[in-house]
């Protein structure tokens, strides 16, 4: 059976439960699966930010620089130790620190890193 999930859902899949996040910018109506332990948390980020706090923007009708800045800031509030984006390279330990540099240059109100 399929449904929209929304923020505040929570996935169950087998013992672990993942709380949606709405991070719309990447394109419109995205969400990412946060994974709360005693271990820390874990973001499973998608397309919204890449290892090395690259992000993509897209030339399409609903990929916003506003939105994935706001997500950004949204992941990186979280401060994860595990970070798995939707492609490439992810860590399991210290994931926080690839979201600095999306966050230093937005704080410095540059354009982010593109994804090489």
């Amino acid at each position: 059976m399929q449904r929209e999930v929304v923020e505040g859902n929570v996935v169950r899949v087998g013992d672990l439960q993942l709380a949606v996040l709405e991070t719309p910018g990447h394109a419109a109506g995205h969400v990412r699966y946060v994974l709360r332990q005693e271990t820390g948390v874990a973001v499973f980020a998608g397309d919204a930010i890449f290892f090395g706090g690259k992000i993509l923007l897209q030339d399409t009708w609903d990929c916003s620089l506003q939105e994935s800045i706001r997500s950004v800031e949204r992941l990186a509030a979280l401060a994860p130790e595990g970070f798995y984006p939707g492609h490439l390279t992810f860590t399991v330990r210290h994931g926080h620190r690839q979201l600095e540099p999306a966050l230093a240059a937005i704080r410095n109100r540059l354009p982010p890193p593109p994804l090489a």
